[in-house]
């Protein structure tokens, strides 16, 4: 044991060790909410159960919530939740480990007791934590082992996945982060380095495998998948001869056919409670968050002060400029780097097209936190820069990155700021000097005994 740590990467390791500090602390085990009981009720119905209709569900709910992602379906007669599976899939085998030991202890056996709850909220945190490891893993083959910890830490401490995997890990946040850095380091590590029109048949199933979580867990993942496909179309343009263009189709191929064989949970759950298996669906997804595209909108999802991207979590912001200098590298940097930011646009794009573009009654813009993926990569890079500069700009820079979104988080959960409107740089600022200090002692207090209040 001792031997396999000395051998373990000491980012990885440090990831590892601080994650086991900090979950005890924050991890946040409750169901909460209208958001949480549409993701949570999936497991449980299909555990308990042994079906998709969340009837029960929504009753035991409505005790607690007036309102809640669960609906009556009157084409089909079928109670459903609005949101995907995939978070109640990632789920089970911790809710399968609260089922067994719930058995053996003697607790209740009915799928809401803390047992339950505890142990599916700290895989989402879990997840989370395999997602940072693979973004220190892209960090560290551009950067070095050193600023790929560092850049990989203040993601993981200064932006809002921090909040997701910990505060409000009932959502499908910290687990969608976890399937995009996945997709996206398979796709860094095992498909970019070699033409993507020459790959074995095994590394394109692979990739439709490691691209069916994406549309399990939230639908607009699977627009990452613009990544490899850009890729493609160009090696593809390269190659001189017909048949060598028709042959490289077969890998394409059996990626398709492997991805929807592991999406087929999810369609079913669609045909079963839409009475089809993808139409009705998307209609749904875009009516529930009011669709109204705007591409000019995409400036307020990015600089608003009412939750945009930049201002809420400034260390993305670096991380765009990063990119910027990445291309700036090389000719295959440039490729690299158009390819992630047009995966970036189109995520932009799809939060942009909502009339709650914002994220509504969140921290931060939840929508497009799996762009901290693509986003962190340029952040390590601009933190490479930034270290060439000036060696202290390696700890200076994150700690007040870290400082201001633990600040933010604070003022969010005792209320200083409107969970749901504008909060402009200078009243958080005047907050953290005149409000903040006053509050301070309250709101541990609220932390410790009556968390479910900050939220």
């Amino acid at each position: 044991m001792i031997n396999q740590l000395k051998r373990m990467d000491a980012g990885v390791l440090t990831l590892i060790i601080l994650f086991i500090i900090l979950t005890p602390i924050f991890l946040t085990p409750i169901i909460h909410g209208s958001d949480g009981p549409g993701y949570y009720s999936y497991v449980r119905s299909m555990v308990i159960d042994g079906d998709v209709d969340l009837e029960n569900e929504l009753t035991h709910y409505k005790e607690t919530y007036d309102y809640i992602k669960i609906n009556f379906r009157e084409g089909t007669g079928r109670v459903k939740s609005q949101y995907n599976v995939g978070a109640a899939i990632f789920w089970s085998p911790f809710f399968l480990l609260a089922h067994g030991l719930s058995h053996v202890f003697s607790l209740p056996l009915d799928g809401y007791s803390q047992m339950y709850v505890t142990l599916s909220m700290l895989g989402s945190a879990i997840y989370a934590l395999i997602g940072l490891i693979l973004l220190y893993k892209i960090a560290k083959d551009l950067v070095g082992k050193k600023i790929a910890l560092i850049s990989t830490l203040t993601v993981w401490l200064a932006s809002h996945l921090f909040h997701y995997m910990y505060l409000q890990p009932y959502m499908s946040h910290a687990i969608s982060f976890f399937a995009v850095s996945l997709f996206i380091w398979y796709w860094y590590f095992y498909m970019r380095p070699k033409n993507s029109a020459k790959l074995s048949w095994k590394k394109w199933v692979l990739l439709g495998v490691v691209a069916a979580p994406l549309l399990l867990v939230r639908i607009q993942n699977i627009l990452y998948i613009s990544i490899p496909l850009i890729y493609y179309i160009f090696e593809l343009i390269d190659l001189s001869d017909w048949k060598g263009r028709i042959k490289s189709l077969l890998g394409p191929l059996l990626a398709a056919i492997t991805f929807i064989i592991l999406i087929l949970p999810q369609l079913i759950v669609w045909k079963i409670n839409d009475g089809h298996i993808l139409g009705s669906y998307i209609g749904n997804y875009a009516s529930a968050e009011g669709s109204s595209f705007s591409i000019l909108r995409i400036l307020f999802v990015l600089f608003s002060n009412k939750h945009g991207l930049f201002n809420w979590t400034p260390v993305f912001l670096l991380g765009a400029i990063g990119l910027y200098f990445l291309y700036k590298r090389s000719r295959q940097d440039k490729k690299l780097v158009l390819t992630l930011t047009v995966a970036i646009f189109l995520q932009l794009l799809v939060a942009a097209s909502w009339m709650r573009w914002w994220g509504g009654y969140s921290y931060g813009n939840r929508y497009v936190l799996g762009t901290a993926v693509l986003l962190g990569i340029g952040f390590a890079y601009f933190m490479k820069k930034a270290y060439l500069y000036k060696k202290f700009l390696l700890w200076l820079i994150p700690a007040i990155l870290i400082g201001w979104n633990f600040n933010l988080m604070f003022q969010y959960g005792s209320r200083m700021i409107c969970p749901d409107c504008s909060a402009s740089p200078l009243r958080i600022l005047r907050n953290l000097v005149t409000e903040l200090p006053k509050k301070a002692i309250t709101i541990l207090k609220k932390f410790l005994f009556d968390r479910g209040s900050l939220l």
